[in-house]
């Protein structure tokens, strides 16, 4: 045979090879994409979000494939199919859209709450179909969140779609050794930022009045029963502000900014009620010089450290 010939062979050997690669199960590219129009029932005790969206699978003709009976959601908690539809879109593809209703599970992060962003993730994957068999492909141009969309107490700062590998450290019991299984993963990101006015009228700004009422004991020099109620008051208000704030956030082992203001403001009021009790020690004894000179010295270094103690806290968030 002469070297063209076997040429011819192998690029025909090839020709065939591939092609019955591809008959018997190449992968199947799924373009995917989503539409919101609900975001809403943020319930961060339980650590969830519910959103209501249409999405859709646009593939080649293939009677097996079926993503709106296949497609995990992977970190839901509830699902509720409204609507499915399937239909072809020309000669080659199908099309298949379905509208849910989902409850999200989502993990709060509330570091800097009161001025915290956070980033609201769905993730989808066939719940048979491993990344070698299907990939999704995501439909950037056409997925999109609603004109009429808004989330009430928040804004919305940025939305994404993208597809990954999503590694398993199990193949589920298909094979005796412990293999990993990789599935494609659509994963669809809204990021919200708090609109914090009201939060910080609510959360924060009680805490700086209690500040303003301790500053007001340097007023009163020598008046120590009115500077000792203006440090009761101090005290209660800082106690129900705090009471206030835990029962509005879940449980966490995070100190979040607003913990940190809390804790500044309640070692600055410990320290003016040692100041308190310095003072009276010294007016006892006759020394009322040496305590207006402490008074002087503390307000001239506590005011301006608590104000830069602050601005470090937010500039650092």
């Amino acid at each position: 045979m002469s070297s063209t010939n076997r040429r011819m062979a192998r690029l025909l050997l090839l020709l065939i090879i591939s092609t019955v690669l591809s008959i018997g199960g190449g992968t199947i590219r799924s373009k995917t994409g989503i539409y919101i129009t609900h975001i809403d029932t943020f319930d961060v005790k339980n650590g969830t979000f519910d959103i209501t969206y249409w999405m859709w699978h646009i593939y080649d003709n293939n009677d097996t494939f079926n993503p709106t009976q296949s497609t995990e959601i992977v970190n839901a908690k509830e699902i509720k199919s409204i609507f499915v539809l399937k239909d072809r879109l020309d000669a080659n593809r199908t099309i298949r859209q379905e509208k849910m209703q989902v409850k999200v599970y989502y993990n709060w992060n509330y570091k800097n709450y009161p001025f915290d962003r956070q980033s609201l993730t769905v993730r989808f994957e066939d719940s048979d179909l491993v990344a070698s068999k299907l990939q999704f492909v995501p439909d950037r141009r056409e997925s999109l969140l609603s004109d009429e969309l808004t989330v009430d107490g928040w804004k919305i700062t940025g939305f994404n779609v993208s597809e990954i590998n999503h590694t398993m450290e199990t193949d589920f019991g298909y094979s005796l050794d412990r293999n990993r299984s990789v599935y494609s993963q659509f994963v669809v990101t809204v990021d919200i930022q708090r609109g914090w006015y009201r939060e910080f009228i609510n959360k924060l700004l009680p805490i700086y009045i209690v500040f303003f009422i301790l500053c007001l004991s340097f007023v009163f020099k020598d008046e120590y029963g009115t500077k000792n109620a203006l440090f009761l008051t101090a005290i209660f208000i800082l106690i129900s502000n705090k009471s206030i704030i835990d029962a509005s956030l879940p449980a966490t082992s995070v100190i979040t900014f607003i913990d940190k203001v809390q804790i500044l403001t309640f070692i600055v009021t410990a320290l003016f009620m040692t100041l308190l009790a310095v003072g009276i020690t010294l007016d006892s004894k006759g020394k009322k010089a040496l305590e207006y000179k402490i008074d002087r010295i503390s307000m001239a270094v506590i005011i301006p450290l608590y104000f830069l103690i602050n601005l470090y806290l937010f500039f650092t968030l």
